[in-house]
């Protein structure tokens, strides 16, 4: 125990120092003192483990000073090692011991001695604080058990000690308790609780009479123990009249159960739900493009007609890409795979743009649209920042009726930016409200299905501002009360210069090679971009498209991931490793996570696009393509 911390008292400085060093040395905190008096002081002020104590002291006599040390309650239990430096006979030891020194040792004493008996001394004072401990933590465990519990003396059965839940179930004061024998509370002289007797561990049933005469059935549990050196019983009465309890407590883990039961059926119910309106949901704009198609073929020269249909193809195809780029939002948010672009962006042109785009579509017209904005800039992606506006804009004018009015805020409250969104259509019931950003949570009509959607909008949107370090909070006074949306994002400083708007430029006529397995996709892709004046070339497998790029040396090949005989990413290392360095390799696939997009930068691709792929998208992309003969 070298942490110990102990008082040397000796009023011969050489000494004091003589015994410091050598405790001091062996890892001991040492303090010292030169008197009696001085002694005292140090020993209610610092409690000390133990006092190395000289006998003969100025002041006071070493043997008093330890005398007052033991009889002080504060202090009793410091251990004192009494020293004297005369000669000493058997009767100073013993007054020495008698007031209450743990041992005696005569001067000159060699250091291991002292050492020695130091470490005795530590170890019996560490033993006994241990014991202390023990017996108050188990007296504590006993008097605080809610149980009814109680010693008795193995031979007489007389109660030597009981606790409070004991006083309490019985009646009887604690004195009273103490004075009984266990036949006293058996009913009728009846030796139901046998199993108290038992010279081992027994459980047994029984009655028991209060002390108001009440009969009461308990389970007795005991064990044999020591007890003040001798042997006892540990008794635990259980009152078991009180059974309704345990009954209430079965009755509350079943409702529990049924709940949780219920609830897990009521998710399975919801993703079996959505599956079925996923199914309905894409087969509505399926019929309708098929529709569209046959109308196109049988119009002959039916110019309205056919553009009216060309539309609706138009519109459903969009809305299939929405759908699709849903549920990849979700799984993608889900698992942690979005990776956001982000950049300083005025909160209140990002609302102005989305809401420009809101405006013209159909579901806004007869519905009053109020925008009020003020400059406030974040730090965010600009696609998901309109992702988020055009989300919540489109369901508060879907659920807000002819003639109801959507307002749109924009504006800066402290350090965050707040954009609302508050209508005066359908409102959410109020069961719904706290889950209503949950995946595959629906009302009757749920506020996040645009256009019919899946029900997971406002999913993706919760998830998006939290990528953003945001919040966004619903709020409804119930149906046909309205709804708000409030979503809050962190301030940034405005930057110093704008970021240049591009200017809109038309691609030059590219030499094109189309590296695509899928028949009717490589042949509208040709279709398309002979269109547009290119010349486009075709190859329907991996080594024919390596063959094709290395003999053409096009400007631009697109190249389907997916291909038989070699892959996307095969083709492209093989293209580069033939020598053509110059032709600009643009990756199609289904795959948008950015691991895909590394994988084909490292495949040696310029660009990456995800499937199906808006034929504005890749006009820009090949516009930005160089053409082999501007390096020329």
């Amino acid at each position: 125990m070298t942490s110990a911390r102990i008082l040397v008292v000796d009023d011969n400085e050489a000494t004091r120092y003589v015994l410091g060093r050598v405790l001091r040395q062996a890892g001991y905190e040492v303090m010292e003192a030169a008197s009696g008096g001085e002694a005292l002081g140090v020993v209610r002020r610092e409690h000390p483990d133990l006092v190395v104590l000289d006998v003969k002291l100025p002041d006071i006599s070493g043997l008093e000073v330890c005398q007052r040390i033991k009889t002080d309650p504060d202090t009793a239990f410091t251990l004192v090692l009494q020293m004297s430096a005369s000669f000493v006979r058997m009767g100073d030891t013993v007054r020495g011991l008698d007031n209450g020194a743990d041992t005696y040792l005569t001067e000159p004493v060699e250091p291991p001695v002292l050492l020695a008996t130091v470490k005795a001394l530590l170890r019996i004072r560490q033993a006994e604080a241990a014991l202390r401990e023990s017996e108050a933590r188990y007296r504590r465990l006993f008097e605080e058990n809610p149980l009814p519990t109680w010693v008795s003396d193995a031979e007489t059965h007389r109660i030597l000690i009981a606790n409070a839940a004991a006083v309490e179930q019985y009646g009887y004061t604690r004195e009273e308790f103490l004075g009984m024998q266990l036949d006293d509370l058996h009913g009728g002289g009846q030796a139901a609780a046998g199993g108290e007797r038992a010279a081992t561990g027994l459980v047994s049933i029984g009655q028991h009479l209060t002390r108001a005469g009440a009969e009461i059935a308990v389970e007795v549990t005991s064990a044999p123990i020591v007890f003040g050196a001798r042997p006892a019983q540990l008794v635990i009465a259980r009152n078991i009249t009180q059974q309704r309890r345990v009954e209430e407590m079965r009755a509350a883990l079943l409702s529990t159960e049924q709940e949780a039961r219920k609830h897990a059926e009521a998710a399975n119910r919801a993703k079996d739900e959505f599956l079925a309106m996923l199914g309905h949901e894409l087969r509505n704009p399926l019929g309708a493009v098929r529709n569209a198609l046959s109308i196109i073929d049988r119009a002959g020269e039916d110019a309205q007609g056919t553009a009216r249909a060309l539309a609706v193809a138009t519109r459903q195809i969009d809305h299939l890409r929405r759908m699709v780029d849903d549920l990849l939002d979700v799984a993608r948010l889900m698992t942690g795979k979005i990776a956001l672009e982000r950049g300083p962006i005025d909160l209140a042109e990002a609302v102005g743009q989305a809401v420009a785009s809101l405006e013209s579509d159909e579901k806004s017209r007869g519905r009053q649209l109020v925008v009020e904005r003020e400059p406030v800039w974040v730090a965010g992606d600009s696609t998901r920042i309109e992702q988020i506006v055009v989300n919540l804009t489109g369901n508060a004018l879907k659920y807000t009726p002819p003639g109801g009015q959507v307002h749109l805020s924009v504006h800066q409250e402290g350090g965050s930016a707040v954009f609302r969104v508050r209508d005066t259509g359908e409102g959410i019931p109020g069961d719904l409200l706290p889950r209503i950003f949950d995946t595959f949570v629906q009302g009757v009509r749920s506020l996040d299905r645009v256009e019919g959607g899946l029900g997971i909008g406002l999913t993706i949107v919760r998830r998006l501002v939290e990528l953003h370090g945001g919040t966004i909070e619903a709020e409804s006074e119930g149906p046909g009360r309205g709804s708000t949306f409030t979503v809050r994002l962190p301030v940034v400083s405005v930057p110093t210069s704008p970021h240049p708007v591009p200017t809109v430029q038309h691609a030059a006529h590219r030499l094109i090679l189309i590296i695509e397995d899928n028949h009717d996709s490589r042949e509208m892709l040709r279709h398309l971009l002979e269109l547009e004046g290119h010349e486009v070339h075709e190859a329907e497998d991996g080594p024919g498209g390596v063959e094709a790029a290395l003999r053409l040396r096009p400007d631009v090949a697109l190249v389907d991931v997916g291909l038989p005989g070699l892959d996307g990413y095969e083709v492209a290392r093989r293209i580069r490793g033939g020598g053509d360095g110059d032709v600009y390799l643009v990756a199609l696939t289904g795959y948008g996570l950015p691991e895909h997009r590394q994988r084909s930068q490292e495949a040696g691709f310029d660009s990456h696009l995800v499937k199906p792929v808006a034929p504005e998208i890749l006009s820009r992309v090949l516009r930005h393509s160089p053409s082999r003969r501007d390096r020329v």
